[in-house]
């Protein structure tokens, strides 16, 4: 093949490309390669294409294009077939010299062959130039990934006799969580695959060569902070021949808390991460409260709880749950555990002999007496502390229940 001259490269480009389409890219393909298995001129061919999705790319939906861009080649036809890592039905669509495939997705780090394309190659020796993009609409308009590569010389046949299959079956699991977040998929407690989440928070597995039978499944995330979502645990059964599909699978938010403990009045800070734009709710209990916040288009939510004097001194649980901008709905994640601790400390004196729970000596166990034990709940006050054991808890208020109205 001749070396193609720089003025040339710039006029085809100029050419094929003049720049007028919405340029959307998040990564460019890898392993790109494009062989022929002729390079005579005008020549009846057939070419290979494969190309890999790098792993900080979005995930090609099957509402996108592969556009296979083949300007200075004449009676492009129909691929015979596309193998590697995807789900879906191939749908193919010819303009002129272009091939267009739909129908399909494919996760980060995937990668296809798109095998047999019938061609009839350049009319010189100079033009063995082809483009593959990956758009959002069939006209082209929005580029997600775009990557140019010249032909090479395939030494072989590129033609298939005989699909031989076997009673294997296919799994697609796909969903939204936090963006760059690992989820690791498991089956009777070992690890069978991992995906890390795009920028738009989009995971997805596709699991190939299974048994015919019922599986259990578990996948969770974790995050770029190493904190973890619940887990989805899923039973589902694999038909031989078939591709079966578990699609709009939404991760729980990952929590945090900046402290375990805190004093009543001080303020409680929980954050995370969960799917981009996503509504948060914060549920503490108990009692039960909730408190609604928003995740950020990175992928992050933090929440101030600030009317803690509202909580009883004592040991609560806090979780989270989110609901995505399409509908969907999470488990609640991770329950966390932390304390409210009065600031009244231990200062104070008995007014008297408070055993049988008179707390303020009026002769008299009624609701005031309940009313200053609440006060002090959770603390070491010998204001309320009928047991003398140093803490206001749940055996005080046994005693003051058992002399209640005395």
């Amino acid at each position: 093949m001749k070396k193609i001259l720089l003025p040339t490269i710039i006029s085809l480009l100029i050419t094929l490309f003049p720049y007028n389409s919405a340029h959307a890219q998040s990564a460019n393909l890898e392993n790109l390669s494009a062989v022929v298995n002729t390079l005579e001129i005008n020549a009846s061919a057939e070419m290979d294409v494969t190309f890999k999705l790098p792993f900080n790319a979005s995930p090609v939906r099957r509402t996108d294009y592969i556009q296979l861009i083949l300007t200075n080649f004449k009676n492009v036809s129909e691929p015979a077939y596309i193998e590697g890592t995807y789900a879906g039905t191939p749908s193919y669509i010819i303009t002129g010299s272009t091939v267009k495939i739909t129908g399909i997705s494919m996760v980060p780090g995937a990668q296809i062959t798109i095998r047999g394309i019938p061609v009839e190659n350049p009319a010189v020796d100079e033009y063995w130039t082809i483009v593959v993009q990956i758009t959002e609409d069939e006209a082209g308009t929005i580029i997600k990934n775009e990557r140019i590569i010249n032909v090479t010389l395939f030494e072989g046949a590129i033609s298939v006799t005989a699909i031989i299959e076997t009673p294997q079956a296919q799994l697609n699991i796909s969903g939204e969580t936090g963006p760059t977040t690992y989820v690791t998929f498991t089956e009777l407690g070992a690890v069978t695959g991992t995906d890390i989440s795009g920028l738009d928070g989009h995971f997805g597995k596709i699991f190939t060569g299974l048994e015919p039978t019922t599986h259990q499944i578990s996948f969770y995330g974790t995050d770029p902070n190493h904190l973890t979502t619940s887990p989805i645990n899923i039973s589902v059964y694999t038909a031989a021949f078939a591709e079966t599909s578990i699609t709009n699978q939404l991760l729980s938010p990952t929590i945090m808390l900046n402290q375990s403990v805190y004093s009543d009045g001080a303020d409680i800070i929980a954050s995370g991460s969960a799917v981009p734009n996503g509504d948060i709710t914060l549920i503490t209990q108990a009692p039960l409260r909730s408190y609604s916040t928003t995740v950020d288009s990175e992928g992050n939510w933090s929440y101030t709880i600030t009317n803690t004097e509202e909580y009883v001194p004592g040991d609560y649980q806090i979780h989270a749950l989110v609901q995505s901008s399409g509908g969907l709905t999470s488990l609640h994640s991770p329950s966390l555990g932390f304390t409210i601790n009065s600031t009244i400390g231990s200062i104070g004196t008995a007014c008297g002999e408070i055993s049988n729970g008179d707390i303020n000596c009026d002769d008299l166990v009624d609701l005031t007496d309940f009313s200053i034990l609440m006060y002090y709940w959770g603390t070491s006050n010998a204001i309320a502390d009928i047991n003398v054991d140093s803490r206001v808890d749940i055996t005080d208020f046994s005693i003051m229940m058992y002399w209640w109205g005395t």
